[in-house]
């Protein structure tokens, strides 16, 4: 199990640690509930230093981020980052990440963990199949990652940094080079409130991650663990890596065409999503709520229509305090994904009747100053 760099930081503040994605993490140091509530209505400080992190570069960098991406990049430095697939060629996900274009022929690139080792070993193999001039680097170990999600994230920033970041759009970043620290900074809200992201290319014996607690309890924030994190994201209706997103899945699958620019002249997976296009995905991400029972629906459970007939699976569930209710998400054959059809799960120990609902479950995004 890999540990982050900050482990000792997190035990020290009582912090309950468990395994994610081959990593011991902080899972919580109050309780999820109190985390969640405090996060949703002040701020929480995450460390998700166990995210991919790369760097690619080199005289061929902007052709090969279009080859081997869905989106299209400008050819100067965007103050934006995108979020991206990376498919394979049958149109299947390697990892749905978020790239900026830091520098000329520089990219900087965000996985999720479980995907860090096959992105590289696949960004590496395509930049030596097609002959790209390019170099992937990898900067998971040894850099630190935290992420400030709530509305009164940026008055933390301000004040740990010195920096006003009111006028920095959703996804855009900044470099802080002026400040004590080697910084980026990064707008980027996972939990459906105002958020940012902040990237250090090394440890620094703990003192960012010291300023950013002390500035966010000072708020009447807290330091969140992994369980808030997977309920937010849960909420938002993100896909994680390894539920919702493996080679098996499409993005027209998980509704997320607009992640898709059709026009670009040719990209990996291209001609394959074109034709799933053409015919219809076989299969759909939909939202569930639970209308019968108590359980938790979990990953894989099988799911049967109304009629007792097998049309798919649970990807994720949880308990939403947000909806006060149970919900689930999975995917189902194509022809029973109708709204308000029920369903019945299968769970160790008994059934779960439920119905389908819209997807993101959270439908207004509260950042201010957008």
């Amino acid at each position: 199990m890999r540990k982050l760099p900050l482990a000792h930081k997190h035990l020290e503040i009582g912090a309950r640690m468990g395994g994610f994605a081959s990593w011991e993490v902080p899972l919580f140091y109050k309780s999820i509930r109190e985390e969640y509530f405090t996060c949703k209505n002040n701020c929480g400080l995450f460390d998700i230093s166990h995210l991919g992190k790369f760097i690619v570069q080199g005289k061929d960098a902007q052709a090969f981020m279009e080859f081997i991406s869905t989106r299209h990049f400008s050819e100067k430095v965007s103050p934006r980052g995108k979020v991206s697939f990376f498919l394979n060629i049958r149109g299947g996900i390697i990892d749905m990440s978020l790239v900026y274009k830091i520098e000329d022929r520089k990219f900087l690139i965000f996985t999720n963990a479980g995907a860090r080792e096959k992105f590289f070993l696949w960004t590496s193999y395509i930049a030596n199949q097609h002959h790209f001039d390019i170099e992937v680097e990898d900067h998971t170990e040894g850099s630190l990652l935290f992420s400030i999600q709530g509305p009164k994230s940026r008055e933390v920033v301000k004040r740990a940094f010195s920096e006003n970041l009111d006028s920095l759009p959703r996804f855009g970043w900044k470099k802080l080079a002026a400040s004590n620290y080697n910084l980026m900074i990064m707008r980027s809200a996972f939990s459906y409130e105002d958020g940012f992201e902040i990237w250090h290319q090394g440890i620094d014996n703990g003192n960012i991650w010291g300023t950013l607690l002390q500035q966010i309890t000072e708020q009447g924030g807290c330091p969140c663990g992994f369980g808030v994190r997977d309920l937010l994201r849960f909420e938002a209706s993100l896909p994680l890596h390894g539920q919702e997103i493996d080679e098996t899945v499409t993005p027209l699958e998980l509704k997320k065409e607009y992640l898709i620019e059709w026009e670009k002249e040719d990209f990996i997976g291209k001609s394959s999503l074109y034709l799933e296009r053409k015919i219809g995905p076989k299969k759909q991400l939909v939202g569930i709520e639970i209308i019968e029972g108590r359980k938790i629906p979990r990953y894989g459970y099988p799911v049967y229509s109304s009629q007792n007939l097998p049309c798919g699976y649970i990807t994720s569930g949880n308990y939403s305090f947000m909806f006060r209710k149970i919900l689930g998400l999975g995917f189902l054959d194509q022809q029973s994904c109708s709204l308000g059809e029920e369903l019945i799960i299968s769970a160790p120990g008994g059934k779960i009747k439920g119905r389908i609902v819209n997807i993101p479950f959270i439908t207004s995004f509260s950042e201010k100053g957008e």
